[in-house]
C-alpha cells in the first residue's frame, strides 16, 4: 500500500489543454452512444451506428492511453494507479467496462478545477490551432455520427435504397464528410440527399479549416526553429563579447597595475637623482 501511494507521488499526467478537453468531450459521447445501446427506447439502427462508431471511439482511448504511457512522468505508477483501468475501458467488445472510460474524465476534471476559468481561457489561447484541430476531430466525430443515423432512417422508405445497412450507412457519412466522393453508396431519397448536401457544405469548411490548421502548424513550426537560431546566435554574440569584456577588463588591470608600479618607482628615481 505505501508502494502505491509512494508511486501516485510521482504520477504526473500532461497539463490541461485542448487535447484532455478534446477527451471529455469524446467521454461523453461515448457514454452517450453506450445509452443508446443499452435504453430500449432507441430503435435497432440507432443502436448497430452507435455500436461502430462506439468502436471507432474505442481505438481513440487506446491511442490516448499510449500517449499517456509515454508521457507521464512514471509509467509504473501510471500503470499501477490508472494504466489499466484506461486499458481496459478502450477494449469494443467488453461492453460495461466502457464505464471505466469515464476514469480518464474525471482525473481532467478535477484537475481543470484547480484552475479558474480566467486561467483555462489563457492555456487554451496560447495554442488556438490546437483548438482548431481538437474542435475539428469532434465536429466531425458528431457529424457523422448524425448524419449516419439520419440517412440510414430515410433511405429505408425507398425501394431503390443503396444504404441498406448501418455499416453502409457511416461508410458513406465518413466518405461524403471528407468531399471524397467515392459513389459505391449514395441517397435516393430527397430527404437523404438534402442530407447529403447539408454534409457536402459542412465538409468542405472542415477540411478547409483543418488545411488552414496544418499550414499553421507548419509556419509555426518553421518560425519556432528560426526563433531558436536567433536565439543560439544572439546567446553566441553574448558570450563572444562578454569574453571580449573580460579580455579587456583583464588588460585594463594590467595597465594599471604597470602605471601604479611605474609610479612608485618615479619617486626613488627623483631621490637618487638628488
Amino acid at each position: 500500500m505505501n508502494e502505491v501511494t509512494q508511486f501516485d507521488e510521482q504520477f504526473v499526467e500532461p497539463p490541461i489543454g485542448a487535447y484532455t478537453i478534446f477527451v471529455v468531450a469524446i467521454t461523453v459521447l461515448s457514454m452517450f452512444g453506450m445509452a443508446v445501446v443499452a435504453i430500449p427506447f432507441f430503435d435497432a439502427q440507432a443502436k448497430q451506428i452507435a455500436s461502430l462508431l462506439d468502436s471507432f471511439l474505442s481505438l481513440l482511448f487506446f491511442l490516448d492511453f499510449i500517449y499517456l504511457l509515454f508521457t507521464v512522468s512514471n509509467r509504473r505508477a501510471y500503470l499501477l494507479r490508472w494504466g489499466w483501468v484506461d486499458l481496459l475501458g478502450s477494449i469494443p467488445s467488453l461492453y460495461w467496462l466502457r464505464l471505466l472510460r469515464l476514469s480518464r474524465a474525471y482525473r481532467i476534471i478535477r484537475r481543470m478545477q484547480r484552475y479558474t476559468p480566467e486561467q483555462i481561457q489563457d492555456i487554451l489561447s496560447r495554442r488556438p490551432d490546437r483548438n482548431t484541430f481538437f474542435s475539428i476531430a469532434f465536429l466531425s466525430i458528431v457529424l457523422v455520427s448524425a448524419s449516419s443515423y439520419a440517412i440510414f432512417r430515410f433511405e429505408q422508405s425507398s425501394v431503390d435504397k443503396n444504404i441498406t445497412s448501418a455499416a453502409d450507412a457511416v461508410w458513406w457519412s465518413v466518405v461524403t464528410i471528407t468531399t471524397v466522393g467515392y459513389g459505391d453508396r449514395y441517397p435516393t431519397t430527397n430527404s437523404g440527399r438534402m442530407v447529403a448536401i447539408f454534409l457536402m457544405f459542412v465538409g468542405i469548411g472542415i477540411f478547409s479549416a483543418f488545411t488552414s490548421y496544418l499550414s499553421t502548424s507548419f509556419v509555426n513550426a518553421r518560425h519556432k526553429r528560426r526563433d531558436e537560431q536567433d536565439r543560439e546566435e544572439l546567446i553566441a554574440r553574448f558570450r563572444t563579447v562578454n569574453q571580449q569584456l573580460d579580455e579587456l577588463s583583464a588588460e585594463i588591470k594590467k595597465l594599471n597595475a604597470h602605471l601604479i608600479g611605474q609610479g612608485e618607482q618615479n619617486p626613488n628615481d627623483k631621490s637618487n637623482d638628488d
